[in-house]
């Protein structure tokens, strides 16, 4: 399949779902998945994707967007090849980031989108507070499934901020939930063996 026609099947798949949001379809356009994920120099396998991992970002970002449409400061942690952030770059003004490892940082930094944007800051860190510093956020997303204190959260988001994080439901189950300023939680209906799982994100 040649990347137009990849690219329509997204759009018309995400609509066929009752996806309405203009401005993520645009980003999504402007900034196709396969189109990012070719700017990888060197690659040593051939990176996929499915496109359940292209519905769950797209829901992502409108639970977000629909929160709160002035963003200021977003973090992000557990992030893998940085899609998200590259279609962030459309809605943000600075997306601070928490990689893996040094190699980690290296590659994404290398990306051309990475290049670009000037207001994408990325350090290495093991938790969601290695950019407390530069708190409060507007938006936090953390894959991390290990227990957060959302006391320690709600400290580092903004008044109109809201926190993504996986929360443990029962036995094996995790569950993504919002948190906002004043610890309220939010269900969401987002997959978290999806997100945790792809690329993409």
């Amino acid at each position: 399949m040649k990347n137009r026609e990849l690219l329509i099947e997204i759009l018309l798949k995400l609509r066929s779902i009752g996806f309405k949001n203009y401005s993520i379809l645009e980003a999504i356009e402007r900034i196709p998945p396969h189109y990012y994920i070719n700017l990888f120099e060197n690659q040593t396998e051939e990176k996929k994707f499915y496109i359940r991992e292209v519905i769950e970002i797209s829901k992502l970002l409108e639970i977000v967007l629909n929160h709160n449409r002035k963003l200021n400061n977003i973090l992000l942690y557990g992030f893998k090849d940085g899609w998200l952030i590259a279609l962030l770059t459309k809605f943000c003004k600075r997306i601070y980031g928490v990689c893996q490892n040094e190699q980690h940082k290296k590659i994404l930094e290398e990306i051309e989108i990475f290049k670009n944007n000037k207001n994408i800051y990325l350090n290495i860190g093991t938790s969601i507070f290695s950019w407390k510093k530069v708190a409060p956020f507007d938006f936090i997303l953390s894959l991390d499934s290990s227990k957060l204190c959302s006391d320690q959260v709600t400290n580092c988001l903004s008044l109109k901020g809201l926190a993504i994080i996986p929360k443990q439901k029962t036995g094996k189950v995790i569950e993504m939930v919002g948190i906002t300023k004043n610890d309220t939680s939010l269900k969401s209906d987002l997959k978290y063996e999806i997100l945790n799982k792809s690329n993409l994100i």
